[in-house]
C-alpha cells in the first residue's frame, strides 16, 4: 500500500480491496458487486482470527491494512451472489 502511488487512498476510499483468488473469481462472476471469501481461504492469509472467525484487527492495524479492504467471510455452503451468463 505505500509502495504504489495512491494505493492507501484508494484503499482507504473502498477503490482497492483484497482477496484471495476465490474472491476475485466471485467479484468477476457478480460483476463487482460482491466481495467475499470463505472462512478457509480467509484463514490462509494468516490475517484471520479463527477463533472469533473475523479478520484480527491487531494484526491489520499492525501491518497498516485497512479492515475495509477485506472480504465479507462467509461459510462455503453459502449463495454468495448471482450472475448473469
Amino acid at each position: 500500500l505505500d509502495n504504489v502511488e495512491g494505493a492507501r487512498e484508494d484503499a482507504e476510499a473502498g477503490k482497492l480491496l483484497f482477496g484471495t483468488v476465490d474472491t476475485w473469481l466471485v467479484w468477476k462472476m457478480t460483476q463487482g458487486r460482491v466481495h467475499v471469501t470463505d472462512y478457509t481461504n480467509a484463514s490462509r492469509t494468516m490475517l484471520f482470527n479463527i477463533n472469533d472467525l473475523c479478520w484480527d484487527q491487531k494484526l491489520l492495524d499492525e501491518m497498516g491494512i485497512p479492515a475495509s479492504m477485506m472480504p465479507e467471510v462467509k461459510r462455503s455452503s453459502e449463495i454468495y451472489g448471482k450472475t448473469n451468463i
